[in-house]
C-alpha cells in the first residue's frame, strides 16, 4: 500500500488486531498448564518457575506506556508489526531454551514484543474506526481476549499430550507469521502532521523502573513477608520513582505521558475505574480456583468447564456493549458493569457455602458479563478522550491499568485470604490445607469477596462521575485525520 492509497477495510484492520490479541492471550493462559512439564524438562524448582511468568508481567507493565509513546512518534503500524515479529522470534527461542535462566531471558524478550502490540492495538483501532464506532471495534477485542483466556488451558493441555512443553511456544511460529503478514498488509500507515517531538528518555526510565519495583514488591509480599526489609524497600523505591516521574513530567519539554490527559474527567475516570474493577475481578478469580480445587475437589475438564463460565460471559457481552456505547456513551454501561460485578461477588459469597461446584458457574458467568459490559465502552472512552497524537500512549495507559490492577488485586486478595485462613486454622497456610479446613477456606473467600464488592462499588462511583463522553467523541470526529505515510 503506497502512502497515498486509502486505508484498507477497517473491519480487516480490526480483525487483524483482534487476531494478534487472541494469539498473545492464548499463549499466556496456555503456558500455566505447561509449568509442571517445564519444571521436569529443565530440572527447575517451583520457586524458580514462577519467574517465567513474573518477568513477563514486570516487563510488559513497565514498557506499555513507553512503547505506546514510541508508536505515537515513529509509527503505530511499524511498532505493532515489529512487536509481533519480536514475539514470534522470542517464542522460537523459548522453545529452544536449554535452562530455566535462558527461558526467563527469552520470556523477557517475548514480553517486550507483547508490550509493543498491547499498547499499539487500541491506538490502531482508534485510527481505523470513527469515534462513533470505536466501542463496537473494541468489543471484538474484548471477545478475542475472553476466547483466548478460555481456550488457552485446553489447547495447552492438548499440545502437552502431543509432544512436550516446547510445543506451547512453537505453535506461535505459524500463527505468528500469519499475524505479522496481516499486520503488514492490512493495517494503516500514518505519521504525525508537523515536526516530531523528542522522546522523553528520563520519563520512560522513571516510569518503567517505578512500576517494575512496585509490582515486584506487590507480587512477592506473601512470599518474602509484607513487613520484610526487601518488600518495604521495593515498595518505597517504586513509589519514589513514580513520584519522581510525576514531578518530571510537569516540566519536561516533551513529556512521555502528558499529565494534562488526566485533566479530562472522562479519561481520568475511565483509567481509575478500570484499575479498581480489574483489581476486584482478578482477586476473586485467583481464589476461586483454589476453592474449587482444594475445597470442592474439582479437577480436569470439570474445573475447566466451571472456570470457562467467566470468559464466556465476557465474550458474549463485549461486542454488544461496545456497539451500544457508540450510541449512548460509556457511562451507563460502565456503571452497569461495575454494579453487576458487585452483585456477582455477593451471589458467589452466598453460594460458596453450598458445596456444589456447578452453582459457582452462575456468579462466575455474571462476573464475565460485568467485565464485558464494562470493558469495551470504557476502552472506547479512553481512546476518544485522548488527542490523536497520543493514541499510542493512551493505549499503553489502558493496558497498564489492567495489568497493574490485576497484580494489585492478587496481592490484596492473597494477603486478606491468608490472614483469615491462618486465623481459622491456627496459623496454617493454604499449602497445608486439609478437608477440615473448609470453613476457614470459605471464610477467607468471603472476606475477599467483601473487599472485591467494595472495590466494585468504588469503581461504580468513579465511573458515574465521568459525565457523558458523547461530546468528546464528537470532538474526536472533528479533528483532522493523521497524514498517511510511514
Amino acid at each position: 500500500m503506497s502512502d497515498s492509497e486509502p486505508t484498507r477495510s477497517p473491519r480487516l484492520a480490526v480483525a487483524t488486531v483482534a487476531y494478534g490479541t487472541f494469539l498473545a492471550t492464548i499463549t499466556g493462559s496456555a503456558i500455566r498448564v505447561a509449568f509442571p512439564s517445564i519444571v521436569d524438562g529443565l530440572d527447575a524448582s517451583w520457586a524458580g518457575i514462577q519467574w517465567v511468568s513474573m518477568v513477563f508481567l514486570l516487563t510488559v507493565t513497565s514498557l506499555l506506556a513507553t512503547t505506546g509513546r514510541l508508536g505515537d512518534l515513529y509509527g503505530l503500524k511499524r511498532f505493532y508489526a515489529g512487536g509481533q515479529a519480536l514475539y514470534v522470534l522470542a517464542s522460537a527461542l523459548c522453545a529452544a531454551a536449554w535452562s530455566l535462566e535462558s527461558l526467563i531471558a527469552f520470556r523477557l524478550l517475548q514480553a517486550t514484543g507483547s508490550a509493543m502490540t498491547a499498547a499499539m492495538g487500541p491506538a490502531l483501532i482508534a485510527t481505523v474506526s470513527p469515534p462513533h464506532q470505536r466501542g463496537r471495534s473494541m468489543g471484538w477485542i474484548g471477545t478475542a481476549v475472553a476466547v483466548g483466556v478460555s481456550a488457552g488451558p485446553p489447547i495447552g493441555g492438548l499440545l502437552l499430550e502431543l509432544g512436550s512443553w516446547r510445543y506451547v511456544f512453537l505453535i506461535n511460529l505459524p500463527l505468528g507469521v500469519i499475524g505479522v503478514t496481516a499486520a503488514l498488509v492490512l493495517l494503516p500507515r500514518a505519521k504525525r502532521a508537523g515536526p516530531r517531538p523528542q522522546f522523553d528518555v528520563l520519563g520512560s526510565l522513571l516510569l518503567g523502573a517505578g512500576f517494575a519495583l512496585l509490582l515486584l514488591g506487590l507480587s512477592q509480599g506473601r512470599t518474602w513477608g509484607w513487613s520484610s526489609v526487601a518488600i518495604m524497600s521495593l515498595l518505597a523505591a517504586g513509589s519514589v520513582l513514580l513520584a519522581g516521574f510525576v514531578s518530571w513530567e510537569t516540566r519536561a519539554p516533551a513529556p512521555m505521558l502528558p499529565l494534562s490527559l488526566f485533566r479530562s474527567r472522562v479519561f481520568a475516570s475511565a483509567v481509575s475505574s478500570a484499575l479498581l474493577l480489574y483489581m476486584s475481578i482478578i482477586g476473586v478469580s485467583f481464589l476461586v480456583v483454589f476453592f474449587l480445587t482444594d475445597g470442592l475437589g474439582l479437577t480436569g475438564w470439570r474445573l475447566g468447564l466451571v472456570m470457562a463460565a467467566q470468559p464466556l460471559g465476557s465474550a458474549l457481552t463485549s461486542p454488544f456493549s461496545g456497539r451500544l456505547s457508540d450510541r449512548i456513551g460509556s457511562r451507563p454501561l460502565t456503571v452497569a458493569g461495575t454494579l453487576l460485578a458487585g452483585v456477582s461477588y455477593l451471589l458467589l459469597a452466598w453460594l460458596c457455602a453450598e458445596g456444589d461446584p456447578w452453582l459457582i458457574a452462575a456468579p462466575l458467568a455474571l462476573t464475565g458479563v460485568a467485565a464485558g459490559t464494562f470493558g469495551s465502552p470504557n476502552s472506547s472512552a479512553i481512546l476518544c478522550a485522548a488527542p490523536k497524537e497520543y493514541l499510542g500512549v493512551a493505549g499503553g495507559v489502558l493496558a497498564t491499568a489492567r495489568t497493574l490492577g490485576m497484580a494489585t488485586g492478587v496481592a490484596i486478595a492473597g494477603a486478606a485470604f491468608g490472614h483469615v485462613f491462618a486465623g481459622g486454622t491456627g496459623g496454617l497456610e493454604m499449602a497445608e490445607y486439609r478437608a477440615e479446613h473448609l470453613p476457614a477456606l470459605v471464610a477467607g473467600l468471603r472476606t475477599v469477596l467483601g473487599i472485591a464488592t467494595g472495590m466494585a462499588l468504588a469503581a461504580l462511583v468513579v465511573a458515574a462521575l465521568r459525565g457523558s463522553d458523547l461530546a468528546s467523541r464528537a470532538e474526536a470526529s472533528a479533528e483532522p485525520p493523521l497524514v498517511p505515510g510511514e
